[in-house]
């Protein structure tokens, strides 16, 4: 029973020869497709290398040569249209195909530098009184009121010099809500029964303030201006300034509004931006009939104020409010030490940029950087950024933000040394060319390579985009592309004329700490923060850690912040300048710190492409779900907008294919 057993499962040699065989010719077949497969990949990928390899400018001259008016990203399906009134009103009209809501921004070039003297914070009470009625529409509810019928929002906000006004409604709401709030700029009321009641609200405005830890950080860099500019007024308003001091002195606040309307509200001052879902033509007749109807009224004003738009004009250099430190309390939790810059407007200098240049290098975070330094070595910093503080037309404040751990705060005047031993580093050994490459690289991509555009859910965006427009040196191709492409190398002397502003002798210091209680009874001054070798040992002390020793008996002027200023040798800040442009690299080498770019990842065209695809697609049947229903109305209903918000997040961040990490994100 065994042999037969073993003999049953013996193999036939004929049979196994031809299995082989087959094995043989079934491989070789296998291994002829995947060679075709292997060139066809090869050949795709010479090609993609090809497609890669197109120069920037090629791609630009394309899109104009297809019949670009404006130069688009690739993603972008909006068509739009820019034109001037003959008022000289500014108009940007953008049709978006999937907008669910309408936006329209109204930008006016006036703010609260050109409030008279005598009235302080007129320019945001007038913003306010827009709102409260006009000849065609004098219900001061009405404009409220037409918001909640089509899921809408509206605000406006006054700056220094520009006040923005907003809407945004459902497209079905589109022509009675335009038509609302452009009779603010031609037929507003100014009534006698409103000035109180809103009065009342600026005044809530500024209470509200008081407990804003920025506006106070603001303000307290403001005050050390020159006292008799303009941008150092109390801009906000009161019900003092608007209301109760004007009555006791017999003045007429609605002719007061008027006055400053007819001067300042004119359409040459003013551009439009609206965007819907509606053909640009349909735009063009519903914006037309109504803001035609803005008139120059500067017969009926008083000649514009004439403000002195020079940055220096507002914080002179040389003067004593760069010699000293600000000590303040802070209005929550947050020790910090602030390093503030004056620089001029920006605007002029949009094409190159020198401040995105100075915030890539400063916000390096990679090991070896000032900021890895001080977060994760020392250990002294919770978090390093550097950026604008505030920026008008003719002034920007940037600052680099420090802030501190319990050791960095004890140890915050060793500071300084590192921070502009770093600056002369940028000063010495940035390589302009190698960034310009690399940042004209990223916003390229950033642009051109950007997910499909919502600026009807933007309204950040669009009120850039009337900015723009208000800009009379902007041609069509800025309004989109001017905060995005770097156009032009920067030059080694405008860099520098920026660095020079961040010298020891041309910066204002403050520190922010939660209370001024500490323990230690006696003064206490480092003896130098020179090194031990210098042959210059004139002593200097920029942050002080004895806050017991500081009184705060001075009150910011209505804003009742706490604060102490105290002086600062001049004739040390010029010594220690002198030093650390001897000796940053020696106090740098010794830190460990060293000046380097980020190295970035620029994805290739065939995945940014796949990925405006995917968010294209995604962003359509979204816009069929709202049409058709989608989701069940239970489900949706039953969700949270925090889950709603990460759902949608969620999409985005399935289409994403690579990650973009700009140096100046870090």
């Amino acid at each position: 029973m065994e042999i037969e057993s073993e003999n049953r499962n013996l193999v036939n040699p004929r049979k196994t020869t031809k299995s082989i065989s087959l094995y043989k010719k079934l491989f070789g077949t296998i291994l002829g497709i995947a060679l075709v497969f292997l060139a066809i990949y090869i050949f795709a990928f010479q090609a993609q290398t090809a497609e890669d390899s197109i120069s920037w400018e090629r791609v630009r001259n394309w899109r104009r040569a297809k019949g670009d008016q404006l130069d688009l990203s690739f993603a972008d399906a909006n068509v739009y249209e820019i034109y001037t009134l003959k008022s000289g009103l500014k108009v940007l009209l953008v049709s978006d195909p999937v907008a669910t809501h309408s936006t329209a921004v109204f930008r006016v070039r006036v703010g609260s530098i050109y409030d008279p003297i005598e009235f302080p914070g007129l320019a945001h009470f007038t913003e306010h009184m827009l709102f409260m009625g006009t000849k065609a529409h004098p219900s001061p509810d009405l404009s409220f009121e037409i918001l909640s019928r089509f899921d809408g929002n509206a605000n406006a906000m006054t700056s220094n010099d520009r006040t923005s006004y907003y809407f945004t409604v459902l497209d079905e709401g589109l022509d009675e809500t335009f038509d609302v709030y452009s009779r603010f700029f031609i037929d507003p009321l100014f009534t006698k029964e409103t000035l109180s009641k809103e009065a009342l609200a600026v005044d809530s405005e500024y209470q509200n303030s008081l407990g804003n830890p920025d506006w106070a950080y603001y303000r307290m860099i403001i005050a050390r201006g020159n006292a008799s500019h303009p941008s150092n007024g109390f801009t906000v308003g009161s019900v003092g300034t608007l209301d109760e001091t004007p009555k006791k002195r017999g003045v007429d606040m609605s002719q007061v509004l008027r006055t400053f309307f007819n001067t300042y509200y004119n359409p040459t001052n003013i551009s439009l931006v609206v965007v819907a879902n509606r053909p640009i033509e349909g735009l063009k007749k519903l914006v037309n009939k109504n803001i035609e109807q803005v008139k120059d009224r500067h017969a009926e004003g008083k000649p514009p104020k004439k403000i002195d738009q020079n940055c220096d004009a507002v914080f002179p250099p040389n003067s004593s409010m760069f010699q000293m430190t600000t000590y303040y309390r802070s209005l929550d939790a947050t020790a910090a030490v602030y390093f503030t810059f004056v620089f001029p407007g920006i605007d002029p200098l949009r094409k190159v940029d020198p401040l995105d240049y100075l915030g890539t290098l400063l916000n390096d975070n990679k090991p070896g950087s000032l900021a890895h330094n001080l977060v994760k070595v020392r250990r002294w910093a919770t978090d390093f950024g550097a950026g604008i503080v505030n920026a008008d037309s003719f002034i920007t404040l940037y600052h680099i933000e420090i802030r501190l751990t319990p050791e960095g705060l004890a140890n915050a005047n060793s500071i300084p040394e590192l921070v502009f031993a770093y600056l002369e580093a940028i000063r010495k050994e940035a390589n302009l060319e190698t960034l310009f490459k690399q940042l004209k690289e990223i916003d390229q991509v950033q642009y051109y390579y950007a997910e499909a555009p919502l600026p009807s859910e933007e309204v950040s965006g669009i009120m850039e985009m009337a900015e723009r427009l208000l800009q009379n040196d902007s041609s069509i191709h800025d309004v989109l592309t001017a905060d995005y492409i770097q156009e032009e190398p920067l030059s080694q002397k405008t860099f520098e004329s920026f660095l020079d502003r961040m010298t020891p002798s041309r910066t204002m210091y403050l520190m922010r700490t939660p209370n001024f209680t500490n323990s230690e009874k006696r003064r206490f001054r480092l003896e130098s923060v020179f090194s031990r070798q210098s042959t210059s040992r004139a002593p200097i002390t920029i942050f002080r850690r004895d806050l017991a020793a500081i009184s705060l008996e001075h009150n910011l002027s209505l804003y009742k912040i706490n604060y102490h200023n105290e002086p600062i040798n001049s004739a040390n800040l010029t010594a220690f300048g002198d030093y650390i442009r001897q000796n940053y690299q020696k106090i740098l080498k010794e830190n460990s710190i060293s000046l380097s770019i980020n190295n970035t990842f620029t994805p290739s065209i065939k995945e940014l492409a796949f990925n405006t695809e995917c968010v294209n697609k995604k962003r359509i049947l979204r816009k069929e779900d709202e049409e058709t229903g989608g989701e069940n109305e239970e489900e949706t209903a039953g969700k949270t907008e925090e889950e709603t918000a990460e759902e949608t997040e969620e999409e985005s961040e399935d289409c994403l294919l690579y990650t973009s990490p700009s140096p100046r994100d870090s």
